[in-house]
Formats: structure tokens, C-alpha cells, sequence
């Protein structure tokens, strides 16, 4: 009889029950309340990507069905494809909601994990389906960088702003996990170091700043950053030395011109296209009766994949003509021609930049006059 009385007490004790003399419900009360208990197991592995627990009662393979659920505290956090056992049983490979393998950065070292077992999941095999891991965005199959609505605007000569989107998408790195974030909107300024300012030093001189959406998956914070992207094309996400402390998921947003004081040019983004005040990158009288390369550096970052802007081509005498030519190739690959008048000014949209920050270019005048040959950048995109 005390063994009985004993059993009951265990399961009150177990769910936190106070003993009532009469309530004759208690026990059902109990086991009901045990039966809706999470248990939260304690990551038992001996290393990354390796993750076990051990239940109060076992598991085994026969009772390893489909649904079994485990909640578990991650001890370290994945760096790649990783599996997990309890209770001692085989290593099965845990699968992201889409049934791939991880990739790293899905589990979060202090986080709650928590995994279902499906038999039929890695060709019948049986895997863990990771269902969440809290402290981690939903994860995405989409491309890092991709972005929903962005948008900044910076006025004239401006050390402060803000970069805005709908969605953007980050990752700790390329080919790994993806993190989702939604109305991501987040200031910035020059003048600071750290998240919300310059990844380290001041801004360059008539250079190019890349702006970085940033990710704390520890705080669940988030914001910008900028690193010089002036002499280099900076990766998809950041590769720097200097990265804002915790802030280990990134994805580039934004490439953007700075003027003389080392303060970003008016300009406006949409999405990855940025446009800028107009800049004249070409001033000449020598006809370019042949294809000519002409570098755009001094308007477009090396992250520039194509460009837009206009090529005038001005006769001096009204009655001779001009003809203007450009094109993204030296084979005059989607070239954009103008002739016929003494001043011709064709336009060019998305012309693609195959070789970095160039254009090229054909220019020439009928008759005796002399020529004027402007060609000039109004925009590009990243």
C-alpha cells in the first residue's frame, strides 16, 4: 500500500501538485499534466554537428516512430551537416523543414532545439527534421543578399541615414543556413565604429562604402554597418576582419559612392539599383572612329553589374553629324548608336559591365568640324 500511495506522490511531486485529501481526480490530473510536459534534454555530444540526449525513458527502435519529438539544449553551435542520437541509438542526420542536410548556423549553441523523427525522411534511412531553434530566424532556400522593397535615400554630402526593406536575406556564410528578416529598418552614421556606423576607420575620399545588413543570432538584434569597398569587390557577405562583436550574419545591401569629405553622394536605391547624380566620366575632341575602352571607375564601385547613363557626341557645324556609340564589349556587344544630327545624346539603360568598370566607346564627326564627346553615368546596380 505505501508502494501505491509513494507512486502517487511521485507523480504530484513530478508536475508540482499539491496533495488534497478527497480530490479523488488527483492522479488523473497528474498523469494528464505529465502527459502535456515538455522535457527539455540537455545536449549530451562530445562536439559540433555530433548531438545525443538521454531520456528519462530510453528510447529504443521500437519506439522511435514517426513524430517522436525531442526538445534539446544545443551545447555547441552547428558549423555544417550534423546528426543526432538519444539514448544511445544510431546517428541519424538532422534535416532542415525542407529536408536537406544542414548547413551551419541552424543551431545555436544555448538555444532550444526542437527535432522530429520521420523513418522515411534521408531515403528511408529515417532523419531528425529540425522544427525551430529559438534565437533563429526561419530559414530560407532563398539567395543571400535578396532583398524585398529595399530602399534609402541620402541626401547631398550626408553622414546619417537609414536603409530599409520588407525582407532581406542573410547568412553567416556563402552556402550556409539562410536567415529571413522581416521590416528590417535600421540607421546609421559615419561618424560612429561598430554596428550602426563603420566597420572600423573613417570613410574614404571620393571612394565607395558597402553597407552591410547585420544579425546577432544571441540577442536577436539587428543593423547596418559599412566597410570601405574602394580598392576590392567586397563579398555577398561580410568577409572582413572587423565585424561588429556578435553580429555574425550578414548580407551586403548596399555599394555607395562617397564624395571629397568622405560623405556619401545624393543618390537614391531600389531594390539593388542605386541612382546617383549625374557624373561624367569621358571629355574629349579626338574622334574614336574604332571601339575604345573607357574606364568608369570615378562612378561605379567594382560590384557594379551594370550601368546606365547617356553618350553625347556634339559637331561643331550644324550641318555636319555626329555619331556616338556604346556598348559593353569591345565586340560591340548590346551596343547603343546614335547618327544622323550634328548633336546626338543616345541613352543607355542596364548596360552590362563585362570587364570591370569599363565601358566602350565610339565617337566621330562628319565634314571639318571639330568634336565634343561627353559621356556620362547616372546609375547603376550591384
Amino acid at each position: 500500500m505505501n508502494e501505491l500511495v509513494d507512486s502517487i506522490l511521485a507523480v504530484q511531486v513530478a508536475v508540482g501538485q499539491v496533495n488534497a485529501e478527497g480530490d479523488v481526480n488527483q492522479l488523473l490530473n497528474g498523469i494528464r499534466a505529465l502527459i502535456q510536459k515538455q522535457v527539455i534534454l540537455d545536449d549530451v555530444g562530445t562536439a559540433a554537428n555530433t548531438y545525443a540526449g538521454a531520456n528519462t525513458i530510453p528510447l529504443t527502435t521500437e519506439t522511435l516512430g514517426r513524430g517522436r519529438e525531442q526538445r534539446i539544449v544545443i551545447a555547441r553551435s552547428n558549423t555544417g551537416a550534423s546528426t543526432y542520437a538519444p539514448d544511445g541509438l544510431t546517428a541519424k542526420k538532422i534535416l532542415s523543414i525542407d529536408m536537406r542536410p544542414l548547413k551551419g548556423g541552424e543551431l545555436l549553441a544555448g538555444s532550444i532545439a526542437t527535432l522530429s523523427y520521420s523513418p522515411n525522411a534521408d531515403g528511408n534511412v529515417g532523419a531528425w527534421v529540425l522544427q525551430s531553434c529559438n534565437g533563429v530566424p526561419p530559414s530560407s532556400p532563398n539567395i543571400t543578399g535578396t532583398v524585398r522593397n529595399a530602399w534609402m535615400n541620402i541626401g547631398a554630402g550626408s553622414t546619417t541615414g537609414s536603409f530599409a526593406a520588407d525582407e532581406i536575406v542573410l547568412a553567416a556564410a556563402i552556402g550556409g543556413a539562410h536567415y529571413n528578416l522581416g521590416n528590417f529598418n535600421a540607421a546609421f552614421n559615419l561618424a560612429t565604429v561598430g554596428i550602426g556606423g563603420m566597420d572600423a576607420g573613417a570613410p574614404p575620399a571620393n571612394g565607395f562604402l558597402a553597407l552591410y545588413a547585420a544579425y546577432n543570432p544571441i540577442t536577436s538584434e539587428s543593423g547596418v554597418f559599412w566597410q570601405n569597398a574602394s580598392s576590392s569587390k567586397v563579398p555577398e557577405v561580410y568577409g572582413g576582419a572587423n565585424r561588429p562583436s556578435g553580429y555574425t550574419v550578414t548580407a551586403l545591401c548596399s555599394v555607395w559612392p562617397t564624395d571629397a569629405n568622405g560623405k556619401l553622394v545624393a543618390g537614391y536605391q531600389r531594390a539593388r539599383n542605386i541612382s546617383i547624380t549625374r557624373k561624367t566620366v569621358l571629355t574629349t575632341s579626338v574622334p574614336a572612329p574604332s571601339i575604345t575602352p573607357i574606364s568608369i571607375a570615378s562612378a561605379v564601385p567594382l560590384n557594379a553589374v551594370s550601368v546606365t547613363g547617356d553618350f553625347q557626341v556634339l559637331a561643331s557645324n550644324s550641318a555636319d553629324s555626329a555619331g556616338a556609340s556604346v556598348a559593353c564589349s569591345p565586340l560591340a556587344l548590346q551596343a547603343v548608336n546614335a547618327s544622323g544630327l550634328y548633336n546626338v545624346q543616345p541613352p543607355f539603360f542596364d548596360m552590362p559591365i563585362i570587364t570591370n568598370r569599363t565601358l566602350y566607346y565610339g565617337a566621330t564627326v562628319s565634314g571639318s568640324s571639330s568634336m565634343t564627346a561627353i559621356l556620362n553615368i547616372c546609375g547603376y546596380s550591384f
